[in-house]
């Protein structure tokens, strides 16, 4: 099941699906099957944050870009976990950076914010 913040009828393409981390059985790899649950959590604990979600709107925020940003931010954590489980890091940290890359426009108090509830996930 998905879990979004869009109805069963919506388009497709407005959903976090499997296929946006791997498209045949090959790369379904336990680390893209992750990502792609990391990338449901954060969108299900974005959508129970309505004062923080109606801040994003008003910066012209959608649901639509929220969701691609959360894919985003999923496919973004792969280097670091990688990085971790190759022995490169000594613990997965959740940056701002990306954060920062993708809504470079709305601030360190929403920035810090989007990064607690990527913890959450």
């Amino acid at each position: 099941m998905i879990i979004s913040r869009h109805d069963n009828n919506s388009d497709e393409k407005n959903h976090i699906s499997p296929s946006h981390f791997f498209l045949n059985d090959k790369e379904k790899t336990k680390i893209n099957w992750f990502l792609f649950e990391f990338a449901l959590g954060f969108d299900h604990f974005l959508a129970k944050e309505k004062r923080l979600t109606e801040k994003l709107y008003q910066k012209g925020i959608d649901d639509l870009r929220l969701k691609n940003f959360c894919i985003y931010y999923a496919k973004y954590l792969k280097k670091v976990i990688l990085d971790k489980l190759e022995g490169r890091i000594a613990n997965v940290r959740l940056g701002h950076e990306a954060i920062e890359e993708f809504f470079p426009d709305i601030g360190d108090r929403l920035v810090d914010k989007l990064l607690t509830i990527a913890a959450k996930a």
